[in-house]
């Protein structure tokens, strides 16, 4: 658990109030920091937070990520999810859109991403420090496995200096019992809030995929019928690197990358490619800046 224990003594500490100034001093600096990045890349913020001295922040270093692990799916599915939100320092979100409730559905998740400025960065940060993220390591809560099997994790993951902090919990959102949990909730809320009003979210450029391959299954007849195309990778099955289970799994960018994009995004769940007489199913994700592909944790 967050240090249940931790935060009751803080509670109860007559040098409360000079711990919670020093998180607010601590917040305020990271807004300021940030502040100048957006203002170097392109933000509205005006041209003066430029003559500030330059910030020691990567504009690409990856500040929070929400991603969902775990759950009742086939084994690719569960390799082949962009996280839920990334956020980075320049002020960038990237985030799942919306996918149709249909089979079947498109062979590559929808992504956007929208420049969030000061503003949204500073509700996010206030968030993350309410919900105490900054002082954790790491803390898995399995408490909803009582209550509900075969759901989701949530894993959230705060970046600062200090390195990673990580709240990883089974079910979040099955009880609000728990004002720990509850403030999580709560910063999600504001990435959804932050993310689905802006309207000049676009799509996620490009650059990588993440293509993992398996065998095609039966499609069971019915009025369903797979569309088979020709295989469109530069590597051959029989060359694609062993993943886990029978999944074979590869990276793909630059210019391979570009040329089968549009194959993929045309593709739907049951879009087949075929070599040598053998059909292969294959699920596509885009990666994102700084993610390493086919990963198998």
């Amino acid at each position: 658990m967050l240090a249940g224990a931790k935060w009751a003594a803080i509670v109860g500490n007559p040098l409360r109030r000079s711990y919670r100034l020093s998180r607010m001093k601590r917040h305020l600096a990271l807004i300021l920091a940030l502040a100048v990045i957006i203002a170097a890349c392109g933000g509205d913020e005006g041209d003066s937070a430029t003559t500030t001295a330059p910030p020691t922040i990567d504009p690409d270093q990856r500040i929070l990520e929400v991603r969902y692990e775990g759950g009742f799916a086939p084994v690719e599915f569960l390799f082949s999810q962009p996280p839920a939100y990334t956020l980075y320092a320049d002020g960038r979100l990237v985030f799942q859109g919306p996918q149709p409730a249909i089979f079947p559905g498109p062979l590559m998740p929808s992504l956007q991403v929208v420049d969030i400025g000061v503003d949204g960065l500073s509700q996010v940060l206030a968030a993350v420090e309410a919900a105490g993220l900054p002082d954790i390591t790491e803390v898995i809560n399995n408490d909803a496995n009582q209550f509900v099997a075969d759901a989701p994790n949530t894993v959230i993951t705060y970046t600062d200096e200090n390195g990673d902090h990580i709240y990883n919990v089974y079910a979040l959102g099955i009880t609000d019992q728990d004002p720990e949990l509850n403030s999580l909730q709560n910063l999600i809320t504001v990435l959804d809030n932050v993310a689905f009003s802006s309207p000049d979210a676009g799509e996620y450029p490009i650059e990588q995929l993440q293509v993992i391959v398996s065998p095609a299954f039966n499609d069971g007849g019915g009025d369903l019928r797979p569309t088979i195309e020709p295989w469109p990778l530069t590597t051959a099955p029989a060359d694609l690197p062993d993943f886990v289970v029978e999944l074979k799994c590869i990276v793909i960018d630059g210019a391979e990358a570009q040329d089968v994009l549009p194959i993929f995004q045309a593709a739907n769940q049951l879009t087949f490619f075929e070599d040598g007489g053998t059909d292969y199913r294959f699920t596509v994700r885009p990666l994102l800046v700084g993610e390493e592909g086919c990963r198998a944790g």
